[in-house]
């Protein structure tokens, strides 16, 4: 039976499984599965689809035509598109995300040609999160989606994020180990390899993608590999792998002084934080006047705190179209508050030894000013 024919018997069955689970949501798969006709190389499933629609009562062919904002249009434009004729962001973050991963290893042609991936979900009960996916039986809906996988059978399948990740253990029983500690897990089904990693709307440094790319190019020109965690050190990805275990180390410092303890106590709002994988706390700043979508080129501030031998210092990184007069801002906070001093044109520093209360003051001060430059000063 070829995969169209397979892919059709699956729609008329999956449609009925999720109409059992509810006949008030809506529901889609993402990318059209109604033109695959070989193999493709990658099947990328996120947990659930990011968006609170879909098209209710559907039948199998409704099914297969996949997200409705593909109908009629090209895909990868649609996927990959940077800006519309207003200068609004356009396309898709986890598309451009996954797309720079592979280019920088040079494999980004996969994700420009519709037939060689398919993108689809764990759950297609689209939501605006995760976290409002009704309470439905997971597992059953799941079971579809592992047999999509069976019918499909991509050489490489990339999980989005720990729900997906548990969600496919429970559902194929099988248990993905760690490939390379805090960044990617791996298991076999059937002959397609099983790669996880977390979310692309997580923060990714330069390093773990590159790793990331090669690995799934790694697996792509070797799909008879046994892949471990020790065989993938033999590998040509051994010198990748130490140099993001390296990056990873947080820098040790005194505990009352840590980036921890300052994401706790620093009361930042309309950013994204969090610690990345060189042990910097970062702040990102986006644009809020375009639709609530995040200017990926020209519209991000980040602050990266860090600790350097015994200076608590702090960079800004704007690629904004007036970075000078953000740093004016930033300097006036530092002549204010008398805390840090600039080290650097984009660096700035202080002793450990600074009363970390002023620390703390420091920040809440500087970060409400950013956000004001960054929704009023300069929005654009």
């Amino acid at each position: 039976m070829s995969i169209q024919k397979e892919l059709e018997k699956w729609a008329e069955e999956t449609v009925g499984v999720y109409n059992k689970q509810s006949t008030d949501l809506g529901f889609y798969t993402q990318t059209p599965l109604c033109n695959i006709n070989r193999t493709p190389d990658l099947l990328i499933l996120g947990i659930n689809p990011g968006y609170d629609g879909g098209i209710k009562n559907k039948t199998g062919e409704d099914l297969l035509k996949g997200n409705p904002c593909f109908e009629g249009k090209d895909i990868i434009k649609v996927m990959s598109e940077d800006r519309d004729e207003n200068k609004k962001i356009k396309g898709w973050a986890l598309w451009h995300r996954i797309h720079k991963m592979l280019d920088l290893t040079g494999k980004g042609e996969l994700l420009e040609r519709s037939d060689n991936f398919v993108l689809s979900n764990m759950i297609f009960f689209g939501t605006c999160k995760e976290s409002l996916i009704p309470k439905i039986k997971r597992e059953e809906c799941a079971k579809q989606t592992i047999k999509l996988i069976s019918i499909l059978n991509p050489k490489v399948v990339l999980l989005l994020g720990s729900q997906s990740r548990k969600l496919f253990e429970r559902v194929s029983e099988n248990k993905l180990k760690e490939l390379v500690q805090n960044s990617m897990y791996h298991c076999k089904y059937g002959k397609c390899h099983v790669l996880a990693i977390k979310h692309t709307a997580y923060y990714y440094s330069s390093i773990e993608m590159v790793l990331i790319g090669k690995t799934i190019g790694y697996i792509l020109d070797h799909q008879d590999i046994t892949l471990n965690s020790e065989t993938i050190r033999e590998s040509c990805l051994k010198d990748d792998i130490i140099r993001f275990e390296q990056a990873q180390r947080t820098i040790q410092i005194p505990s009352d002084n840590s980036l921890y303890y300052l994401k706790k106590k620093i009361r930042a709002k309309g950013c994204n934080k969090g610690i990345d994988n060189n042990g910097y706390l970062i702040y990102e700043y986006y644009c809020n006047n375009a639709f609530k979508e995040f200017i990926k080129e020209n519209g991000t501030v980040s602050i990266g705190i860090f600790y350097q031998n015994k200076q608590c210092c702090f960079s800004v990184m704007t690629k904004g179209n007036h970075p000078e007069d953000l740093l004016k801002k930033v300097q006036e906070t530092c002549d204010e508050l008398k805390v840090f001093k600039n080290d650097s044109k984009d660096c700035f520093v202080s002793d450990i030894e600074t009363d970390d209360v002023k620390i703390v003051e420091f920040f809440n001060v500087l970060l409400a000013k950013i956000k004001k430059y960054r929704e009023t000063d300069c929005p654009k």
